[in-house]
């Protein structure tokens, strides 16, 4: 009976995934209705659901994040065995950074600007999240050869999750708040630097001329500790 019950309750969670896709797929599926916004509208207009579906799907749903899912992986390993501390800088609503770098990093903050995205990143945490990460966590594990299930590797992910910060790489404390705190004691302060930051696809999206973008680079890279690293996936800025 046991067997019978898991494999209802099996069948009806797929069932509601499966309905929630295609809402999305009515709601946000053709691209021609996709508002095209500026860096400034980013807070007020981005939308993670949207976003989500649009480029995490599958991993191969767009060529940018192929590559970065492809090579993110291996770049771990010219890293610290350990990691003291890591900073996804500008993260979104994803959590691929995170899970990547579960068995490396010992401390892990996350962050955005928008509020959405934080929030966001607080369902995942909460293991509330509507938007599904299996497949990317499939492609993770295939390039990592390693047999770890999905739901283990973003368990691995939550438990190293330290907070979610609210950040701006316009301002020159570019940490300019905790969103929730993860793991730890509220009371714990965050770190002022970082012995990595990773910012993918973050910067030049933040910034609408070349003044803006220099000096958000500038402000990140105030964010890495002495002998730190920076891992960028950075599109061409023109």
């Amino acid at each position: 009976m046991s067997n019978c019950a898991t494999n209802n309750e099996h069948l009806e969670t797929h069932s509601q995934h499966k309905n929630v896709e295609n809402e999305w797929d009515e709601k946000y599926g053709d691209e021609s209705n996709w508002e095209v916004c500026s860096a400034y509208d980013h807070d007020k207009k981005f939308d993670p659901e949207e976003y989500l579906k649009g480029f995490y799907k599958t991993a191969s749903e767009d060529t940018a994040m192929r590559i970065v899912l492809f090579f993110l992986p291996g770049f771990v390993y010219y890293l610290p065995e350990k990691i003291r501390t890591l900073l996804d800088l500008g993260a979104g609503p994803t959590v691929y950074v995170p899970i990547v770098f579960r068995n490396r990093a010992l401390n892990i903050y996350t962050s955005d600007y928008a509020e959405a995205n934080r929030q966001n990143l607080q369902l995942w945490y909460c293991n509330k999240n509507r938007f599904r990460w299996l497949e990317i966590c499939q492609w993770i594990a295939s390039i990592e050869f390693s047999s770890q299930l999905p739901d283990d590797m973003q368990n691995a992910a939550r438990e190293k999750l330290r907070a979610i910060l609210k950040v701006n790489v316009h301002q020159q404390n570019v940490i300019q708040g905790v969103h929730c705190c993860c793991n730890c004691n509220p009371d714990n302060e965050v770190p002022r630097q970082f012995q990595v930051v990773t910012t993918i696809f973050c910067l030049e999206y933040a910034c609408e001329t070349l003044n803006e973008y220099q000096n958000a680079v500038k402000n990140t890279v105030e964010l890495i500790e002495p002998n730190g690293y920076l891992v960028g996936f950075l599109d061409n800025f023109k």
